[in-house]
């Protein structure tokens, strides 16, 4: 092998390992788009419903009952709960 054929193969094996890194950090980032993302969401919605200014203080995201698959009504009708309980 000559010294432009071991450059050519080091600099495909260096670009395939960019890519295969680039993709692994967008997956790891979006490893949170799911129910807690969903559920967060739904409750800020709801606590802060009718508010034009609104202070969440963090919460820990339950886990989903058995059947449930919308994190997004859970967390809203969680922050619905909260805001009633708060006033």
């Amino acid at each position: 092998m000559t010294k432009q054929q071991m450059a050519a193969w080091i600099i495909g094996v260096l670009g395939t390992a960019t890519i295969v890194a680039v993709l692994a950090i967008s997956q790891a980032a979006h490893a949170e788009d799911g129910w807690c993302a969903e559920w967060a969401e739904g409750y800020a919605a709801g606590f802060c419903l009718h508010t034009r200014q609104c202070y969440i203080a963090p919460k820990v995201c339950p886990a989903p009952a058995d059947g449930e698959i919308d994190g997004y009504m859970r967390g809203l009708r969680d922050g619905l709960n909260d805001r009633r309980a708060r006033i």
